[in-house]
């Protein structure tokens, strides 16, 4: 990798000296999964064994530039797979968070376009799904409201539309006033040293509007807020 995180060219190399036979194919120490290619003394190229069988490459086989070509593209979508199949084994991704990631390493556009596409197939990233989950965490754990909600999984990339039927499947039958009410007294201590009305309401719908809730929503909630506080 170079200085800048992107993934290097180990094939610019090789791609000089086509076309060239292989004359023998040795497993690499370090991983039994992947083959060196020579060319009499010359190493030429590291490929998987996926694509050593795919592309039936063997002692005697001519690495002509097309050929050459296919196995790059094979071998860059290997290594995006590997690299998003990695990023999914941490944590839930929205397809433009993956994506993003991706093409900061310096991963071809074309080959992570193809491995999202069968990552969607296989239902391994779902925007709808992903926004489900995050939408649930973000209520319950940290009771962010729904504008605060939706900015954050704009920045993910999640399209309005997914966003938009995600949080109504959500928030459906939820007292969001409620949750306003009990955040309010869960920071009561805050508010309460503020004696002036005026300015005790306005710092209490400040802070809901910064969790995300929109003003019908502090609204109703302000007479049942002051009640609890006994104010």
């Amino acid at each position: 990798m170079n200085n800048k995180g992107e993934v290097p060219d180990p094939f610019a190399k090789c791609e000089a000296e086509l076309p060239a036979s292989i004359t023998s194919i040795h497993p690499q120490k370090k991983n039994s999964n992947r083959f060196s290619l020579f060319h009499e003394e010359h190493f030429m190229l590291g490929v998987s064994s996926h694509t050593l069988l795919k592309f039936k490459l063997e002692k005697g086989v001519k690495l002509t530039r097309s050929l050459f070509s296919k196995i790059v593209s094979e071998e860059q979508f290997l290594a995006v797979k590997d690299y998003l199949y990695r990023l999914l084994g941490r944590r839930d991704h929205s397809r433009n968070e993956l994506k993003t990631k991706a093409l900061r390493k310096g991963y071809p556009g074309e080959q992570t376009e193809l491995v999202l596409e069968e990552l969607e197939l296989k239902g391994l990233i779902d925007d709808l799904s992903f926004a489900q989950k995050y939408i649930a965490d973000k209520i319950s754990l940290q009771q962010w409201g729904p504008m605060k909600i939706k900015v954050h999984l704009h920045k993910k990339g999640i399209p309005d539309s997914v966003i938009q039927q995600a949080l109504s499947e959500q928030t459906r039958g939820l007292q969001l006033h409620q949750i306003c009410v009990d955040l309010a007294f869960k920071h009561k201590l805050r508010f309460l040293r503020e004696k002036d009305e005026t300015k005790r309401k306005h710092k209490i719908m400040k802070y809901l509007q910064r969790k995300g809730f929109q003003y019908d929503t502090i609204n109703r909630a302000l007479p049942e807020i002051f009640n609890r506080l006994n104010v």
